[in-house]
């Protein structure tokens, strides 16, 4: 259909023809529901005052069931605490949210939650 051999790399085509992955899906909606659902959360800056780097973080609760770490609200928060600082500032807006969650994510072809964590992994740090 797309004049590609059977073991061409799929990537360029899923980003040319605008096809969401697997994972993509998964994440962009995990972090929707937790935008969606602020007010199930509370950020870092809520629980102290301390100016740390992670003042815009969620607070991640401690889980020792398998069971709830692999949950939507638990991954939702790690999610959420990996994004760039950017992001993270349009979390109580979910409309401007949803547009800068997709357009970041939309620059590279998601195969595995990893590759989200090591696209985010660069910007976490980043002062501005």
């Amino acid at each position: 259909m797309m004049g590609c051999g059977g073991r061409d790399s799929c990537r360029g085509l899923f980003l040319e023809l605008g096809i969401f992955t697997l994972p993509f899906q998964y994440i962009f909606c995990i972090l929707l529901f937790v935008v969606k659902n602020g007010k199930q959360f509370s950020l870092n800056m809520d629980l102290h005052s301390n100016n740390t780097r992670q003042l815009l973080n969620l607070h991640q609760p401690s889980a020792h069931l398998k069971k709830y770490q692999l949950g939507p609200y638990n991954m939702g928060i790690k999610m959420f605490n990996t994004l760039p600082p950017t992001l993270k500032n349009e979390f109580h807006n979910p409309v401007r949210f949803r547009s800068l969650l997709k357009k970041f994510l939309l620059k590279t072809t998601l195969y595995s939650i990893d590759e989200f964590y090591n696209i985010c992994k660069p910007n976490r740090y980043k002062h501005r």
